[in-house]
């Protein structure tokens, strides 16, 4: 049989062991508790981070894509400007070989009819000197060629390369000066000769306000002749500066047709 007082010491410390355990878990659970709500607060602190940074990246991702896209579109549209250009190039010189052949017809109808000219005049025998006035030539009719009327108002071919002199420059000037902002498209030859009359008639054009576009060619097949003057009908800035030319002494053959602009071919020196 045990003491009754040692029963009740035993019985006192086990409650208090008892409490003790109960606390110490009780203490636990609040320890494991906060550490697990710090734990789950800092989870999802990193995975807002990570989702901001995700975001921010998928943003700039796109913005990049834009920026290409706005690029890629800028491109097609130059290649498309490009092709446009191109074949509007295209067009104009399949246009200027047409008109080149036309050209070189025509010049060769009127060299056949100045070399037949020429031979009917040489042909013919002297005549002995009258004093009987001769009547007057009639005046040209509709059965005359265009081009037998250039070449009337056309001078004779020199030796000498054609050149403007400062005065004829002048009187050029004069003629044209009236008609400012005028477009034009010169066709310079690769020749020396029609190559520097090309940049003298487009310098002294550029001294008026006039806009001269230069083209650049090798070479005219077949060869053209002359300063040839392609404009639409009424042009009064043409006809200007086509008078101004004659003026100057040079050959040159007027062409009414339908064009863009007035275009100016300066061809090889006529022999």
């Amino acid at each position: 049989m045990f003491d009754i007082a040692f029963l009740d010491k035993a019985a006192h410390w086990v409650n208090l062991i008892y409490l003790v355990l109960v606390c110490l878990t009780v203490a636990t659970s609040v320890v494991v508790v906060f550490v697990s709500y710090q734990r789950d607060a800092l989870g999802g602190t990193d995975i807002q981070k990570v989702q901001r940074d995700s975001e921010a990246r998928i943003a700039t991702a796109n913005q990049q894509s834009a920026d290409a896209n706005q690029r890629a579109a800028a491109l097609n549209a130059e290649a498309a400007r490009a092709q446009a250009q191109a074949a509007a190039a295209a067009l104009a010189e399949a246009q200027l070989r047409k008109e080149n052949f036309q050209l070189a017809a025509e010049l060769e109808r009127e060299r056949n009819t100045r070399l037949q000219n020429e031979q009917k005049t040489a042909q013919l025998p002297a005549a002995a000197p009258t004093a009987v006035q001769q009547p007057p030539a009639p005046p040209p009719t509709a059965q005359q060629t265009p081009g037998a009327a250039a070449e009337a108002q056309n001078p004779q071919p020199s030796a000498e390369p054609r050149v403007l002199s400062a005065q004829q420059e002048e009187s050029l000037l004069s003629g044209v000066r009236q008609f400012p902002q005028k477009h034009v498209t010169m066709v310079e030859l690769s020749d020396p000769e029609a190559g520097s009359l090309a940049r003298q008639i487009a310098a002294v054009l550029e001294k008026t306000g006039w806009q001269v576009f230069i083209s650049p060619v090798g070479a005219l097949v077949p060869p053209q002749y002359g300063v040839i003057c392609t404009h639409n009908a009424g042009d009064a800035a043409a006809a200007a500066l086509i008078a101004g030319l004659r003026s100057a002494n040079l050959i040159v053959y007027d062409r009414t047709e339908t064009v863009d602009q007035f275009q100016i071919i300066v061809g090889l020196k006529p022999q």
